[in-house]
This record gives C-alpha cells, structure tokens and sequence, in this order.
C-alpha cells in the first residue's frame, strides 16, 4: 500500500518517538492458545509418537510441566547474540545443570535397562560435556561406550536426506522446494485423492505430504526405484497435503530415490561423499559394512535379546545410517554457523535457517514439525530435535541455533528420546543463555564515528533537533534517539548504518511489523543529511 509523505512521516515519528504507541498495534501470537486448547494447558503426561521404523516403545511418555500461557503485551524474549563459545572455566550454574543432565540420563538408563549410551553437548561448536555411561555389551568384551563409539541412529538418517535435497537445489538440480517431484521424475505419480495437486519436495520434507507411513514393499524394501514407482501410481494419499503431520517413512524414501537421475548417483554414495566427507565424518556409515562390528554398540530387546540389523535398502534414505557422537557433533554444529550468516562445508547459510524454519505449530502450541525436525519451544527458544529409533538403538540430535547450543545423545536400547532432549533442554537453556548473557553485546563501530555524531532535524536549516545521534561509551556504539525512543546503530559502510532495536523494547510481532531491525540509515558523503530509504523513502533529516 502506497502512503502520502505526510502520512509515512507520521508512521516514522511514531516510529521514532513513541514505543509504546507502536507497542499498542494489536500482536498476533499463533501460539497463545486455540479453539481445542484456548488456555494452552498440556496434560500432565503427553506423548509424542514420533518413532522411527520400529515398534513404538512403550516408553514414551514424558511429563511436562514447563509450559507457561503468553503474555501478550510483553517485550520480545531477550535473545542474546551468541558470538563466541562461552569463556573456560564454566560458570558454576552452567557445570551444575550439565551434571543434572548427566544424572537425568543415568536415572533413566536405570529405570529401564539401558545397556549404554553416548552423549555430547556443545556451544557454538566447542563441547561443554560428553557423558559416556553403561558398557558397549553386555558380553566380556564390554567397555564403557566412547564419543566414536558407533550407534544406529535410524530416523535421523532423515536429516540427511533433507540435507541432499537442499544441497540439490543449491547446486540447481533441483528448482525449488516448492517444485512438484514429477518436474524431476515425470513417471513420479501418487493418487492424491483429496486433489489435484501434485506432491512437492517441501511437503515430503516436514511430515505433511499425506503419504502413508511406510513404502509398498516389506519392511526390508529390496525393490528397485522402477518397482516402487509402478506401485505409487497404485497408492493413495491418506490425508489431504499440508493438513496435519502425519509421519512418513515413505516421504523421505521418495527425497532420496528421486533425487538419484539429477545426483547422477545413488543417494548412499552422495551422502558420502558430498555429507560426511566435507565434515570429515569418518566414523560414519550409510549402511552396515561389517567393518564396525569392533566398535558397535550392542542393542538389547527389553527381554535381554539382541535383535539383527534390519537391511531396509530402498528406504535406506530415512533410517539407515550408522554414526558416532562425535561425528554428529560435526553435522549438527554445522548448522550453528547459520546465526552468524556463514556457510557450512555442506550447505549455505541461506539453506540452512530456510531448513530450520518452523512449519507446522501442533495444537499443544509447544511441538512444531519442520524440514525434517520434531521441535519444542522451552523459555522462547525453538529447539529443533530429530530422533531415531530402529533395531532397538535410539537417537536424538539437537540443535537451538540463536543461542548457538547442540545436543547429540545415541542409545543401544528402544527408548524416548524426545522425552530425554526435553529434559535436558529444560536445564540447559538458562544457564547457556545467562552466560552468553555475561558478554558484552558488540556492534560494528565506524571510522571516524565521530563525524556522525549531531541533532538532526526534518528541516534544512532547522535549529531544534528531531533525533540525536550520540556516542555511548558503555555500548561502544552509535545512537539515535529521541526522547521515549533510542536505537543502536552498526557500521555496514562509509555512510551507512543499520537500525538495532535494543532488546527487550517491543513485543516480537511489533517489532517485525514496524520493521525496524536491520533497516538503513544512509548518509549523504558530507554526512551533513541522512535519509531511511527502506522506512521514509524521500524523507530528509538535516545536521542542526
């Protein structure tokens, strides 16, 4: 909509001189509560069937009592910008609630059996603890499991597909996410009984495809990609696309195969080569290869028996994959370098948060399904999970990337996971974010940042300053303010500035609707005028 200059100056002295007058725009929260839940409570025991390719263990329930309704008037979250690894030695609040994690991890191993598991948690990809509890084996050759000790990591094995498909359209083999998978494979048909609408790459990514559960084939799914497709054109959507989440094996089956004529390979060796290889990944394998009997883990039934390693070949792409600790610390810290805008050796930045981006809010108002993740907010944040059961191992790979946190937990038994990220999750948060907290905020400060120091007025040769621009020396930053209203300022350039709100100013919805973060101020070259031209286009201010 095109406003009138008296009208867009009006927006911008509200803007500018009134928080709390922008404060007042009425803030949408899709999370505060809906039809079936409106107070946004959960049950006291809520369970979420997110297992892999296994039977469902009757382990999973999890207790939550964390959840608190929004309030709607509230200054956005404080989000701490995590630049560094957090400084050694570790404040004691952070050493404790890692210890506790470690303590939740063996009462759990306790109470229902668990051989032994592996674990890690990292910070902006330096690690702050590895638990190593239980024994490889129940055998005499047992020994206390290690960070390259190798586990299945069954579902998991999902982000990897997804990861191919985003590498794929990166290198423009594929047009887009939102592309119908036909474009690339034209034999590709499923019955999509709700409509006409063809299934696109997107829609298999975050559980919201409608496809059944599991491909039409046995469960060791030796067909070849021709069979598989000549049976698709027989099988019909079970819900209507973009509906609800209904988990699919099927799905990320079809990202894998599919994805092979424009790969000019088969999906297992591109994961090798294109994922593990630039990670260095050594440790990690797509499928069984009986060189890693030495340093597998040993999964045990509930009943104490070992069961064999399932070959689910054609859906290999979404469970198949063997992995360490270690190795998923390289992936999944990867995708830490996105909050600072940098590339991974695997995907762009840009890839990267568009993967990580939420896409379908449960009505619990706390669980979100994504590109593949299964993800929960605790205390503001998104932490986007991916868990993993098949043959009785279990996984879960963790990643919060605004505060720049990673969690990687492998086990050798049937087990919730998702239970165990929560609450590890629940006691971590706080104590990473109050440390990231300790460290002074730093903004890019300009040359010479004294000659954008002054009044500025919207009149030429006007005498009473509309805005400051002034020097703090407790932030070591610029500052444009007026009374009721201060914004920092960044160096992007010689004469151009980018606006920061400080933290804590408006409600999340506020500030995304007046667009304040990130917007330009643009200097002319003697600095004397400046100008928003992304918020006023045309509008001047003057040097008093």
């Amino acid at each position: 909509m095109d406003l009138p200059s008296p009208l867009l100056l009006l927006v911008l002295s509200i803007a500018l001189v009134s928080p709390l007058a922008a404060a007042r725009l009425p803030p949408f929260h899709p999370f505060h509560g809906n039809a079936l839940n409106p107070q946004n409570e959960l049950p006291a025991h809520f369970s979420l069937a997110h297992h892999v390719l296994g039977v469902p263990s009757s382990h999973r329930s999890a207790k939550l009592e964390h959840f608190e309704p929004i309030n709607q008037t509230a200054p956005c979250p404080i989000h701490p910008f995590p630049q560094n690894p957090i400084a050694k030695p570790l404040p004691s609040d952070l050493e404790n609630a890692l210890s506790r994690v470690g303590k939740i991890f063996t009462d759990y191993m306790e109470e229902i059996g668990i051989t032994g598991m592996s674990g890690s948690v990292s910070h902006m990809g330096e690690q702050l603890r590895a638990y190593n509890f239980g024994v490889t084996s129940r055998s005499s050759g047992g020994h206390t499991p290690t960070q390259d000790t190798i586990f299945r990591i069954g579902s998991i094995t999902k982000v990897f597909a997804v990861t191919t498909l985003l590498q794929a359209v990166e290198r423009g083999l594929v047009g887009s996410l939102d592309e119908p998978v036909s474009n690339t494979v034209p034999s590709f048909h499923v019955q999509n009984r709700f409509s006409s609408s063809p299934l696109t790459w997107r829609m298999l990514t975050c559980q919201l495809s409608g496809l059944p559960r599991e491909a039409p084939c046995p469960f060791a799914c030796d067909e070849t990609t021709e069979e598989i497709i000549s049976r698709l054109h027989n099988t019909s959507t079970i819900l209507p696309p973009w509906a609800r989440p209904s988990y699919s094996n099927l799905a990320y089956s079809i990202i894998g195969r599919m994805l092979e004529p424009v790969l000019g390979m088969e999906w297992e060796r591109w994961v090798k080569e294109e994922i593990f290889a630039p990670l260095h990944m050594d440790n990690s394998y797509v499928r069984y290869e009986p060189k890693i009997d030495d340093t597998l883990a040993t999964s045990y039934t509930a009943g104490g028996m070992v069961p064999p390693l399932t070959e689910l070949a054609w859906s290999n792409p979404a469970g198949s994959i063997f992995s360490t600790v270690s190795d998923m610390d390289k992936f999944i810290n990867s995708f830490v370098m996105s909050v600072k805008n940098q590339d991974s050796p695997i995907l762009s930045a840009t890839s990267m948060r568009e993967m990580l981006l939420p896409v379908y809010m449960n009505q619990d108002g706390w669980t979100v399904f994504s590109h593949p993740w299964e993800s929960f907010f605790i205390q503001s944040y998104l932490v986007r999970c991916k868990g993993g059961n098949v043959d009785e191992y279990s996984g879960v790979t963790c990643v919060a990337p605004e505060l720049g946190l990673t969690l990687n937990c492998l086990w050798s038994a049937g087990m919730d996971e998702f239970n165990q990220a929560v609450r590890a999750f629940e006691e971590l948060i706080g104590p990473v974010r109050d440390a990231v907290s300790m460290r002074p905020v730093r903004f890019a400060l300009p040359p010479n940042y004294g000659q954008y120091v002054g009044g500025f007025s919207l009149r030429e040769g006007g005498k009473v300053p509309l805005v400051k621009i002034t020097y703090s020396a407790a932030e070591n930053a610029l500052v444009l303010s007026q009374p009721g209203a201060q914004f920092w300022l960044s160096y992007v350039d010689f004469g151009m500035l980018a606006l920061i709100p400080p933290p804590g100013t408006f409600p999340c919805e506020t500030n995304e609707l007046m667009a304040f973060p990130g917007e330009l101020v643009v200097f002319s070259n003697d600095l004397n005028t400046f100008t928003l031209p992304g918020y006023g286009y045309g509008t001047t201010f003057y040097r008093v």
